[in-house]
């Protein structure tokens, strides 16, 4: 059993993931690359998010670098706090897959069977 002190001094975090970008949209992979953003429907799927965790209070917000993950923060910020300034850094950037990026996923499927079995996406 935890002291009043101890549950005082817990860190809740949560994670969310980015909103539909144009690359999720067309079924590519997208790995660290900064060409794909928010379409409408990752914009409005991110303001239904912010309208969910109106309420929390948050002491930091984070983001990924990429486009798409700030813009998805962009939208949640503005439904629940627009005054928190976002933090952004390049530590919580995507899996990097140069050699996939662009790529349809069912071409990665097909023709690196083996490969993608190495790996937890």
């Amino acid at each position: 059993m935890r002291s009043k002190h101890e549950e005082d001094r817990a860190t809740r975090v949560i994670l969310v993931r980015h909103g539909q970008s144009t690359y999720n949209a067309l079924g590519l992979y997208q790995g660290s690359s900064d060409e794909s953003v928010l379409t409408e429907v990752g914009r409005s799927d991110a303001r239904l998010t912010g309208d969910f965790l109106k309420g929390v209070v948050f002491d930091a917000i984070y983001s990924s670098s990429l486009k798409r993950a700030q813009e998805t923060a962009q939208e949640i910020l503005r439904v629940i706090s627009p005054h928190i300034q976002l933090r952004v850094t390049d530590k919580l950037r995507e899996t990097d897959l140069p050699a996939w990026q662009g790529l349809a996923f069912q071409y990665v499927r097909e023709n690196f069977a083996q490969e993608l079995s190495l790996i937890h996406i």
